[in-house]
């Protein structure tokens, strides 16, 4: 569709371009008074300004469904790579909450078996501490049997012994206290022992309990704030996805109304075709014409006193003053006729072209007493001139020719310097094409 628009709008321009000329014609219509040229005219200007308006419209709508296309297809891929982004976090929020879950289970695995062998070892200290207490007991009624035995021995000796055994008796004595006195220092330190150890036991034990607990609310706030975070991330993806689908819709809408507008720009484009037809058939006749004016002028356009030229649309047979009249006079030189006979012999080719004469000077102005009486005079004259010239050529339709003086008010070049108003002083044959 793109490249039928554009091969049309190949076809428009020169035609476009052609209505800008025909726009100032008005000083030629007021010379040659042409009412079916001028209707001609009317009607393929509102035909072709149609086809203009048509065509910019369509490449409108054509460059809005793109822009339309193009910010959809933006906003699509940055909401897309929201939500994967917002997905790539909440997976890692996840994975970071497993990997907090892990550390906490295993931090409080480890403490609890902790806190297990500091009971076992408090369970084994009670129990050597009891069996501590057993033999001690033991012992006390071991030492208390054998004291009641030696005091029972004592006795006897007392009644039976002398001074030696009075002396053995007084160092049982001093050993029994000795020995009663250590048996309370070292039940003394072993109970000192057993309750600093079971005090170091329980600080250790209530040290790892805190920790424990701390743990657990830390990691009980961070599992908080990770579902809090998720939950955010959730209800933000479901928002883009909402905003996302309003877009689509909205987008929809917009590219089948302008497609809507396509459909109709293409029915009267289609509408359009059978007069963008004759126009291009008339300009490849055009463009004939001006291979055949080359060949057939090569020698003057090899001189430079003959340039061809395309302007909007139209051809431009442009002579050189030089070749075409003496200063000041609107007599055609012999030397120019062989090559008007030549253009005249083309134009019979092609009927339907639209003939102007367009005379032009540069700004000098004529002297006193000239023959003309100013530059617009001169110009006219000699456009006239060329314009008889040509109509000799019986086989030309008049009706297709008129002749404009344009005086000094046209210029191709600067007229400060000599080279630049010589080539101002020129007579133009344009051939503007006629679309029927």
């Amino acid at each position: 569709m793109k490249q039928m628009l554009n091969d049309s709008l190949k076809v428009l321009l020169p035609v476009i371009a052609v209505l800008f000329i025909i726009q100032g014609s008005d000083v030629q219509a007021s010379i040659t008074g042409w009412d079916e040229y001028e209707s001609c005219i009317n009607e393929k200007t509102a035909t072709e300004l149609k086809q203009k308006y048509c065509s910019r419209d369509l490449e409108e709508a054509e460059d809005r469904i793109v822009y339309v296309e193009a910010t959809f297809k933006e906003t699509r891929i940055k909401l897309e790579g929201r939500i994967s982004s917002l997905e790539s976090q909440l997976k890692t929020a996840q994975e970071d909450q497993a990997a907090t879950e892990r550390t906490f289970y295993d931090e409080k695995t480890r403490l609890e078996n902790v806190i297990a062998g500091l009971n076992s070892q408090i369970a084994g200290l009670h129990q050597q501490m009891s069996l501590l207490k057993d033999q001690m007991e033991q012992q006390k009624s071991d030492f208390t049997q054998q004291i009641a035995d030696r005091d029972h021995t004592i006795q006897i000796l007392k009644q039976d012994s002398g001074a030696k055994e009075q002396a053995l008796l007084n160092n049982n004595d001093l050993l029994q206290k000795r020995y009663e006195e250590e048996v309370a220092r070292a039940k003394s330190e072993l109970l000192a022992e057993k309750n600093s150890t079971i005090k170091a036991l329980e600080e250790q034990r209530n040290k790892y309990e805190r920790q424990l607990i701390a743990l657990r609310l830390k990691t009980e706030e961070a599992q908080k704030k990770q579902l809090a975070d998720m939950e955010a991330f959730k209800n933000e993806i479901r928002a883009n996805n909402q905003e996302l689908e309003k877009l689509l819709a909205l987008s929809k809408t917009q590219i089948d109304e302008l497609k809507q507008i396509i459909r109709d720009r293409n029915n009267e484009i289609a509408t359009l075709r059978q007069t963008s037809k004759a126009q291009q058939d008339e300009l490849e006749r055009m463009l004939a014409q001006e291979k055949e004016l080359a060949r057939q002028l090569q020698t003057e356009i090899q001189q430079g006193a003959i340039r061809l030229k395309k302007f909007q649309g139209k051809l431009i047979i442009n002579i050189d003053n030089k070749i075409s009249f003496d200063s000041g006079s609107a007599s055609l030189k012999t030397e120019v006729k062989a090559a008007f006979n030549k253009i005249s012999a083309i134009l019979v080719n092609f009927p339907n072209n639209q003939i102007l004469i367009e005379g032009h000077t540069d700004n000098v102005q004529l002297v006193s007493g000239a023959e003309f009486q100013d530059n617009w005079d001169l110009s006219t004259t000699r456009a006239l001139s060329v314009l008889r010239f040509l109509l000799k050529n019986k086989a030309l339709d008049q009706k297709r020719f008129s002749a404009v003086g344009y005086g000094e008010f046209n210029p191709i070049a600067d007229n400060d310097t000599s080279e630049g108003r010589a080539l101002n002083r020129r007579v133009d044959i344009v051939v503007v094409p006629r679309f029927n």
